[in-house]
């Protein structure tokens, strides 16, 4: 018995159709068979079925602004991030994470 079917209609870049389509045509698979085994991967697993993220996301450390928020950061984190049987002076610490001026005014 023949399964009745639904339409989607998507606007899309056309060179991303294209290159896509190419790719899709060497793995020897159409684009309507890409979007129906993506939908039955959401519908078994869930989600998104591929890992979603920022390109790139600034680490925390280097978002600190102010001398405060350094030292506070240093002091949480110092311990789990660095050997705890190695001491640093303080004027270690600070030229590791040093702000200058310029850079907090901005």
């Amino acid at each position: 018995m023949a399964v009745a079917l639904a339409d989607i209609h998507v606007k899309i870049n056309p060179d991303i159709k294209s290159q896509s389509e190419e790719i899709l045509g060497k793995i020897g698979i159409s684009m309507s068979d890409l979007i129906n085994m993506t939908l039955r991967q959401v519908i078994y697993q869930k989600r998104i079925p591929f890992e979603t993220s920022l390109e790139y996301e600034m680490p925390r450390c280097m978002q600190l602004r102010t001398e405060g928020e350094i030292k506070k950061y240093l002091e949480e984190n110092l311990a789990k991030d660095f050997d705890n049987t190695k001491t640093y002076p303080q004027e270690e610490i600070e030229n590791m994470f040093h702000v200058g001026e310029a850079e907090v005014a901005a």
